[in-house]
């Protein structure tokens, strides 16, 4: 059983909770995750430069911030808990480079914060291969189709 829970604290971009909701649900379950705790936070750049600040001592916005707050094993599988927070401006910013809209861009964040959850890296270019693998099969779930060309 998965809780999922939206904090929308942008007017940027209009929100699909459905879909985000289906995407979160979706990619637990390909990850083996029997049980989570997901919590979805949309905010904008300047409150997203103040998170990075004083989580990552980073002095800039980013996209996406994806904390693990618990993880455990249960009879058929693992539990999490996570918060996963995005930029919806850094998004609407950043869509228009790739030739996709908001929507998705907001989409691949979410998928790209919960596989960071669920125990994906991307700091090799290993662990960066599969983490591209992942995104772009949970995001064809839902028929989507990321552009990364030029992408760091």
């Amino acid at each position: 059983m998965s809780r999922i829970t939206i904090t929308n604290r942008q007017r940027a971009v209009k929100l699909d909770h459905s879909l985000l909701k289906r995407v979160v649900r979706d990619v637990l379950r390909h990850e083996g995750i029997e049980e989570a705790d997901i919590s979805l936070v949309f905010v904008g750049d300047e409150e997203m430069h103040a998170l990075n600040r004083r989580h990552l001592a980073h002095d800039y916005p980013t996209d996406v911030l994806s904390f693990l707050l618990d993880e455990s094993a249960t009879e058929t599988g693992r539990s999490i808990e996570a918060e996963i927070i995005v930029s919806t401006e850094f998004a609407a910013q950043t869509a228009p480079r790739f030739d996709w809209t908001t929507d998705e861009e907001v989409t691949l964040y979410v998928v790209h914060g919960l596989l960071h959850a669920c125990g994906y890296d991307d700091l090799t270019s290993k662990e960066k291969s599969r983490m591209r693998r992942a995104e772009r099969s949970a995001l064809k779930r839902h028929g989507l189709e990321p552009r990364y060309r030029g992408r760091k």
